[in-house]
């Protein structure tokens, strides 16, 4: 869908952007296809606890997600 035009930072149900979907199915494979298509780990939800990606990659326990969120971002703030 990326290769189509698709947005990597949609919002959708939760105002979950694609990354923290991603993290709910706990695939890293996905995290990477996005990040690599120039997806924002910044970017927060709008509603309910106003989280990154990243945080709730914690909060699930999930680290490989975590950590390849955290790396994008200290990508983003080095630059």
């Amino acid at each position: 869908m990326i290769d189509g035009g698709a947005d990597p930072n949609m919002r959708g149900v939760n105002d979950w952007t694609p990354l923290h979907y991603s993290v709910v199915i706990r695939s890293a494979e996905a995290i990477r296809l996005l990040l690599a298509a120039s997806a924002d780990p910044m970017l927060e939800t709008r509603i309910d606890n106003y989280t990154t990606a990243a945080e709730e990659a914690d909060n699930a326990g999930f680290e490989a997600g975590a950590s390849l969120l955290r790396d994008a971002i200290a990508g983003r703030d080095s630059s």
